[in-house]
């Protein structure tokens, strides 16, 4: 049974990002993301799943907690959501990428760009 508080978890990181109230940033990780809480951080990540002959079979989407030293605390996975959570991560996850990537930015100036 998947803890209720990291469900809700997902879903007030999800509900502060829709509302611009969190500020995403780019991690040296290549589809990794985080947030600053106070001392914690907080990544959301996007890995390849490939079975054993290294063909890609989908993707993982997990949530990580980091304490303050940068020492991983908790890690979340598909495993430890109900579907509703999980799609929730998902979704959290391609607005923590828009955010940190500024695709919006990027598409207003080339819209602005391509006006002239």
């Amino acid at each position: 049974m998947a803890d209720s508080r990291i469900a809700l978890l997902v879903e007030r990181l999800h509900e502060r990002t829709l509302n611009n109230r969190l500020l995403w940033e780019k991690t040296v990780d290549v589809g990794v993301y985080q947030v600053v809480s106070g001392v914690h951080s907080i990544h959301v990540a996007k890995r390849e799943d490939r079975d054993s002959w290294g063909n890609l079979i989908g993707h993982d989407f997990a949530l990580e907690i980091y304490d303050e030293e940068g020492t991983l605390i908790e890690e979340i996975g598909a495993k430890d959501l109900e579907a509703s959570a999980l799609e929730k991560l998902k979704e959290l996850y391609e607005l923590a990428r828009r955010q940190a990537m500024g695709v919006d930015k990027i598409i207003d100036s080339l819209l602005s760009e391509l006006e002239s």
